[in-house]
């Protein structure tokens, strides 16, 4: 009966706050944005048609949470060593650190409704407390949770009466509550599950959770006045930390499953659930009234997403036993991969990047790599440099053995369209042959359209790797594509993928290999297993 009771009180002082939540969303200034991390963060707006800059986080920085009224952000970085907690102002980019506690970690903010203070989880894995504190530089919290849990993601709810968090404390991972003002916590009645990351409607009469069972996890609406659950979110994968919009009238939440990760939108009252364009890759969402604040996105940059490595075999070529594997790189982003080259010595071509823009017309990046015409058959025509490499490291440590003998590319978008199926994909922009048989060519344009892939077949003209004096072990096989990052992309975390390999010669040195494939990595380079070697 706890539980119940907890509801009624949770719901009778939502109640009491409801017309008080109702004004401040509508007193919220700017337009609507829905803000996600990745490793370079991003904002779109709720149509996917509007990209905007974050200027004031960093690759690497995380747990953002924008202020009711849109005009501070605060989020967890470790742009100092630690993770601490920073508050930026929007309208003038000035940044405070907030914590200073170097010997534990201070993470997931959360801010109460009239943006007076924060409420942050802080300490150590296994033994986290829910505290409170001004959003001021130097700030000295205060604990709202007692020690002997790992209490973490808190936030406040509008009428500034509670904080839900998440716990432990009964054993699972589940809701729990503490007043800002003194008090035990008390556990909220949630579906059956590990539950995660709790967010109010900007209400108060209602919560959004990530409940995961059977190694999935869906979004859930909580009315804790009444107790009831409704499952809002039904795609057969995981989604995870889900934000309300500023009306209270969607939810949108990070979706992963295999390939695909992605910002979803789902009604508040049930419903289709939709992608957001322009998101892929994107993770822990925060939809505000920022965008006010934020400036537009002029240029629509391509997305080079690296596969992981296919069809691996092993073959005598050239009086040696060599590694062979396909290598696809797709285009998962707003605009093209569009590459000029242009003449500049008697045997390369500078290669210089056009991006396109989002009101009309180009813009020109210099020298982000260069073509070489390529003379043995099939090829004939120019590649550019360097496109992809391809390299095998040792697991224990990821040190580099062997390198690839390939890293130009002839771009074209005839061979495949992107397995991330994305929204408004338009026919093949291009499909020549990357002048083809023409040496003395001035000028060529080649590349990948938004929505296709660039994919060569194992031991197709450089497609593999020489394993002579490669002993028995465990190997990563990296793909790596814009390895200098010269090309300008949205983000740049996907543009490696691997696979944990497995090599050994069973009829002794000298003799043909064996390899078996452990684990595919598609989004990292540092792929590792559980699985035995033998």
């Amino acid at each position: 009966m706890r539980h119940r009771r907890t509801a009624v009180a949770l719901g009778a002082a939502a109640a009491a706050a409801g017309a008080r939540a109702a004004a401040a969303v509508v007193a919220q200034s700017g337009g609507e944005v829905i803000i996600g991390m990745a490793d370079v963060p991003g904002a779109v707006s709720p149509d996917g048609a509007i990209r905007f800059e974050v200027p004031f986080m960093q690759p690497g920085d995380g747990d953002l949470a924008v202020s009711r009224d849109g005009t501070r952000a605060a989020f967890t970085s470790l742009r100092d060593g630690n993770p601490e907690i920073y508050v930026a102002e929007l309208a003038s980019g000035t940044l405070v650190r907030v914590t200073t506690s170097d010997a534990v970690e201070d993470r997931r903010p959360a801010w109460s409704a009239d943006g007076t203070m924060l409420a942050w989880d802080m300490g150590v894995p296994g033994a986290r407390r829910i505290v409170a504190g001004p959003p001021a530089a130097g700030s000295t919290p205060a604990p709202l949770t007692p020690e002997g849990a790992e209490d973490m993601e808190p936030d406040w709810s509008p009428d500034a009466a509670a904080v839900v968090f998440t716990s432990n404390r009964s054993g699972a991972r589940r809701l729990w509550s503490v007043s800002p003002f003194g008090g035990a916590p008390v556990e909220v009645a949630a579906p059956a599950g590990t539950v995660r990351a709790p967010a109010w409607n900007p209400a108060g009469t209602a919560l959004a959770v990530a409940v995961a069972r059977g190694g999935r996890s869906a979004v859930w609406r909580i009315t804790p006045a009444t107790g009831r659950a409704v499952r809002l979110s039904r795609a057969d994968g995981v989604a995870s930390a889900p934000e309300w919009s500023p009306d209270g009238r969607s939810v949108v939440f990070a979706f992963s499953r295999g390939l695909d990760r992605s910002l979803r939108i789902v009604p508040a009252a049930g419903g289709p659930e939709r992608l957001l364009p322009g998101t892929v890759g994107y993770a822990a969402p925060d939809w505000s009234s920022a965008a006010g604040f934020l400036a537009q996105t002029p240029e629509l940059l391509p997305d080079l997403d690296q596969r992981a490595p296919a069809d691996i075999t092993v073959l005598a070529l050239d009086g040696a036993w060599r590694l062979g594997f396909s290598s696809a790189t797709e285009n998962v982003g707003d605009g093209p991969l569009w590459l000029r080259g242009t003449r500049e010595t008697p045997s390369e071509l500078r290669a210089d990047q056009i991006v396109s823009l989002r009101g009309g017309g180009t813009k020109v990046v210099r020298r982000v790599g260069r073509m070489r015409y390529e003379y043995h058959s099939p090829h004939f025509h120019w590649h550019f440099q360097p496109f992809v490499r391809y390299e095998l490291r040792a697991a224990a440590d990821h040190r580099l053995l062997v390198r690839d003998r390939k890293s130009g590319f002839c771009l074209i978008d005839r061979w495949s369209r992107a397995l991330t199926k994305l929204p408004g994909v338009r026919p093949p922009r291009f499909t020549g042959n990357c002048g083809e048989r023409n040496r003395n060519v001035r000028r060529i344009e080649e590349g990948t359209s938004r929505g296709y892939s660039d994919v060569y077949p194992a031991f197709y003209h450089g497609q593999d790797i020489d394993l002579t004096g490669v002993p028995d072990g465990r190997y990563v096989l990296v793909h790596r594509v814009n390895p200098q990052q010269r090309i300008r992309e949205l983000r740049y975390g996907n543009d490696a993928a691997s696979v944990l390999l497995w090599l050994r010669r069973p009829d002794g040195p000298g003799t043909r290999p064996v390899v078996r494939v452990l684990r595919v990595c598609e989004h990292t380079e540092f792929c590792e297993a559980s699985a035995p070697a033998g």
